[in-house]
């Protein structure tokens, strides 16, 4: 008769033999899984911040050839089955469970905040961030940007004589007890570089901008200026500051009281960061209620002689029915522009807003086309100039890219600044 230890070893053999066997199965499923479920279900639509690689061409020269496997590896690594998901899955494991970003542009502060580190590729560096903290700022570098934002101001003066410039504090200069323990560290002791530039401009160039931050800082609770997964204003927090800057500082008269609706809405920084379904609850502006529509593209601009082109698409306006024709505002602004816009209508009875990083995408020729018809045509009472705190030193740039027209008439009265 077989002992029993004989009798176990052929079925334990069997269970190890099964067990490699569905092993090998499930890592084969594993791997097979995504190129099937690609050429099976095809392409799915991603949500990367960033433009995908495409499939290859057939080389048709040498130079092609020796490209072809690394342009090959580059598809292959943003086209699979299940990517997004995975993507996700990623995501969300390294932010709940480890409570870090996959992104280097999106920092995890304090207090629920995050910040956005914009061009920073590297999570090591970080040093979009800590330039932005004054971290990395020298007493020479300072002094030579602040030569060239003076500069900036007075030639901007020359051209626009009547024109306001605001800077939007960002979280960066608004939040410090939000910044995560390291930024904390590494940031203690410095200051904000647009505080530290405009406090060596002189009188006049400091005069003519508005940086409103002590009322930005003291904005809590709804009135909060920036939400805390924003990189941009938004809601009742921007109209509170617009008023205090309109009011305070420019003696605008309000024309209207905007009424505010609460909702939740998907964070600016939700595309760099898929899968976690960032949000804010905001009270946002229902212009509509005080007569206004919004509108964007060349059909804002019927009255416009030929106002077709290309950068008309790009161009916002709030237009109040049955408003004063004189009492119109233009904004040039960076991304920042849309909610001066809707905060501005509570004083203004049409404005238009255009985004003057566009004009870069302009001929000379369409820009003065452009500038022609808003100054000549369309008659602005004011101009505005709204940027954020972290492009004070693109300032010049803006200023450089307005074009130069001779016989512009003076635009309307306004009160002094």
């Amino acid at each position: 008769m077989m002992p029993e230890t004989e009798k176990a070893a052929p079925a334990a053999s069997r269970r190890s033999r099964l067990g490699r066997a569905a092993f090998l199965a499930a890592f084969a499923a594993l791997l097979a899984a995504p190129p099937l479920a690609h050429l099976l279900v095809g392409p799915v639509a991603q949500e990367d911040n960033r433009a995908m690689a495409q499939a290859p061409e057939r080389p048709r020269d040498w130079a092609q050839a020796v490209a072809w496997p690394r342009r090959v590896d580059a598809y292959l690594q943003d086209n699979f089955g299940f990517r997004r998901e995975m993507v996700r899955a990623n995501t969300v494991f390294w932010w709940s469970t480890l409570g870090e970003s996959t992104s280097p542009s999106i920092v995890p502060g304090r207090n629920g905040r995050i910040f956005h580190s914009f061009n920073d590729t590297s999570k090591r560096e970080y040093r979009e961030l800590l330039m932005q903290c004054g971290a990395l700022s020298t007493p020479e570098w300072l002094d030579a940007a602040a030569a060239s934002l003076g500069a900036a101001l007075d030639r901007l003066a020359a051209r626009l004589p009547d024109a306001a410039l605001m800077l939007v504090p960002t979280s960066m200069t608004v939040y410090p007890e939000d910044y995560p323990a390291w930024m904390s560290a590494a940031c203690a002791g410095r200051r904000p570089p647009p505080l530290e530039l405009l406090d060596r401009l002189d009188q006049a160039q400091r005069a003519r901008i508005v940086y409103p931050v002590a009322q930005a800082t003291a904005q809590r609770g709804d009135e909060t200026l920036i939400p805390p997964h924003n990189f941009h204003w938004d809601g009742l927090g921007a109209s509170v500051l617009i008023r205090h800057v309109a009011e305070e500082a420019y003696g605008l008269p309000r024309r209207v009281t905007m009424p505010f609706k609460e909702g939740e809405f998907a964070s600016d920084l939700a595309g760099m960061i898929p899968g976690l379904g960032l949000s804010n609850r905001v009270l946002r502006p229902e212009v509509w209620a005080t007569g206004v529509s919004p509108c964007i593209g060349a059909a804002c601009f019927k009255e416009f002689h030929d106002p077709g082109g290309r950068y008309w698409s790009m161009v916002w306006r709030l237009r109040r029915e049955g408003g004063d024709p004189a009492s119109r505002l233009l904004v040039l602004a960076d991304s920042f522009g849309p909610g001066a816009g809707q905060a501005f209508i509570e004083h203004f009875d049409d404005v238009v807003i255009l985004n003057i990083n566009d004009f870069g995408q302009m001929t000379p020729e369409e820009l003065r086309a452009l500038w022609t018809q808003l100054f000549q045509d369309w008659r602005p009472a004011r101009t505005q100039f709204v940027f954020c705190d972290c492009n004070v030193t693109s300032i010049e740039t803006f200023v450089d890219a307005l074009p130069v027209i001779e016989d512009a008439p003076a635009q309307g009265s306004r009160p002094a600044l």
